[in-house]
């Protein structure tokens, strides 16, 4: 799959948005990088892609749990 083909549809998500991280990433850790994660992506099916969202999601509702707990740790 490519990038595009695994973030759209997600809510928010910009292709010129995408490319400016990749550029951004590729100036931070290399070119190498940005293409190793490319490959990576490149080998997923749809039902990867899905499985690696809702991890995301799932990480995403952990956190802001932890924050709601520990409103002291959250950054103001």
């Amino acid at each position: 799959m490519s990038t595009e083909d695994v973030f759209a549809g997600l809510p928010g998500y910009d292709a010129d948005q995408q490319r400016e991280y990749e550029r951004e990433a590729a100036e931070r850790w290399g070119q190498d990088a940005v293409d190793a994660s490319r490959a990576r992506i490149g080998g997923w099916t749809k039902q990867d892609a899905a499985a690696s969202m809702e991890e995301h999601a799932a990480l995403s509702r952990g956190m802001q749990g932890l924050a709601r707990e520990f409103p002291q740790c959250v950054a103001q």
